[in-house]
């Protein structure tokens, strides 16, 4: 088989991977944040391999290029979803309730992270919470939704009806205070089958949060220069669409990831970036073939000159004849 295909093949297994996954309870949790992390490493692997039997600069080029995405998408993940310890947590009571919590002073940004549990009942349950965290004078409302959503299938043979099971009980917000000491958090409403308690936690941003995006981005512009240069000498080393998949990957997931059902939010950002990668094998296709449309004029224009020399000399030998 042509290895020119491996980084198609590479993403196919890496998406067919995720879906199986899905059909077993135990990978939702630490599972599904292992096949996280393999994703990206899975579609860049498949590039590497694309490359073995291109010329050494194409090699030296490219693997690097693959390297740096693995490396920046991994770390992003590995962030995401390793659990951050929480500066400070009160328990808040639905009623009302009100609570003193320490919280970073002076306007620095941190996370609220807010787990209103739903009632243990069987079937599906929603709910809505509205919270205020205040100091100094300054307010910031908090508005989430909870939902649990089982859904049964139809019986097969053998075994019972089919379940499966949604469950998201926790939201996270981005914000900060002016002043210092600890803020003042309040239950301004709480609506359907939310428990009377809900847990609200200070949580430090991501070490490293703001520097993701331009890593990435890096990442990728250098692998879409990579393919293209690739391209122009008719060499093809799809830099480009794996490193577009480890970027968009590891960035949405850093996004959306469900803390209390990880394995969805793995599903959907996989075939996110499963899209990007298709679109990013376009882009370099067109800019390779607009960039290899410019060799062969400036090749004919240099012959063109060529040829036309030497009946400039034959014509100045003419008149002694």
């Amino acid at each position: 088989m042509d290895r020119r295909w491996h980084p198609v093949l590479g993403a196919i297994a890496a998406v067919a991977a995720l879906i199986l996954g899905a059909q077993f309870e135990y990978t939702r949790t630490l599972e599904a944040r292992v096949l996280a992390l393999l994703a990206p490493v899975a579609a860049v692997a498949a590039a590497g391999v694309a490359v073995v039997d291109c010329e050494r600069r194409w090699i030296a080029a490219t693997v690097p290029v693959l390297v740096a995405a693995a490396v920046v998408a991994v770390w992003t993940i590995g962030v995401t979803v390793t659990p951050r310890h929480p500066i400070a947590s009160v328990d808040v009571a639905r009623a009302g309730g009100d609570r003193d919590i320490d919280a970073p002073p002076d306007g620095r940004p941190f996370d609220v992270q807010v787990h209103a549990g739903l009632e243990r009942r069987s079937g599906s349950a929603r709910g809505t919470f509205t919270l205020e965290l205040r100091r100094a004078g300054a307010v910031r409302a908090l508005r989430g939704a909870v939902e649990r959503a089982v859904r049964r299938g139809r019986r097969v043979r053998r075994f019972g009806p089919m379940t499966s099971m949604f469950l998201h009980e926790t939201e996270r917000f981005r914000t900060s205070l002016p002043g210092n000491g600890p803020a003042r958090v309040r239950v301004v409403a709480a609506d359907g089958a939310v428990l009377p308690t809900l847990h609200v936690a200070i949580l430090p941003p991501p070490w490293g949060e703001s520097a993701v995006p331009l890593a990435l981005g890096v990442v990728a512009v250098l692998g879409l220069v990579v393919d293209v240069a690739a391209r122009r000498s008719r060499v093809h080393v799809h830099a480009f669409p794996p490193v577009a998949f480890a970027a968009v990957f590891a960035f949405e997931l850093a996004r959306d990831l469900n803390v209390d059902d990880p394995l969805p939010s793995v599903l959907g950002v996989g075939l996110l970036a499963g899209l990007a990668a298709a679109a990013a094998w376009a882009i370099a296709a067109v800019a390779g073939a607009l960039v290899r449309s410019e060799r062969p004029a400036a090749v004919g224009s240099a012959s063109d000159a060529g040829a036309l020399a030497p009946a400039a000399r034959t014509d100045r030998r003419d008149p002694s004849g």
